[in-house]
């Protein structure tokens, strides 16, 4: 996620990441209740579904991988702090920056759109790092 913010050629912005551990009982809890539905689903459907089988089949698995302690979800958030002596410069650098942030799959990017308050931007980039869900 940070190869196409580090591949820009701007050296005047700073990366924080913020992470925060989600509650895995609770995200345990919500896969096996939407796993047992699906099962009561299909019992109850005259035609069998693979893909409600392979949903089933995947939230096991990451229930497995919660309990025994493999996998870890954290809610992610990223800060680009950008600087310029030039309001023009640096409204430069926020589009590059926010364009390299837009390309990555699911990412979100908070700004203003006025070019007075450009230094109020913020990023959203996804991340359940190292997560097989």
């Amino acid at each position: 996620m940070i190869n196409n913010l580090t591949k820009t050629s701007l050296l005047n912005y700073q990366i924080t990441v913020n992470l925060q551990p989600l509650d895995t009982y609770q995200i345990m809890m919500r896969e096996e209740t939407e796993a047992q539905e699906l099962e009561s689903q299909g019992r109850t459907a005259t035609t069998t579904s693979q893909i409600r089988e392979d949903t089933i089949k995947r939230k096991r698995h990451a229930v497995s991988q919660l309990g025994e302690g493999h996998t870890r979800l954290f809610s992610t958030l990223f800060v680009v702090r950008v600087w310029n002596t030039d309001e023009s410069k640096l409204a430069a650098d926020m589009s590059a920056l926010k364009q390299a942030i837009t390309s990555i799959k699911s990412a979100r990017a908070y700004d203003t759109h006025l070019e007075v308050t450009t230094l109020e931007t913020f990023c959203d980039i996804p991340g359940q790092l190292f997560s097989s869900l």
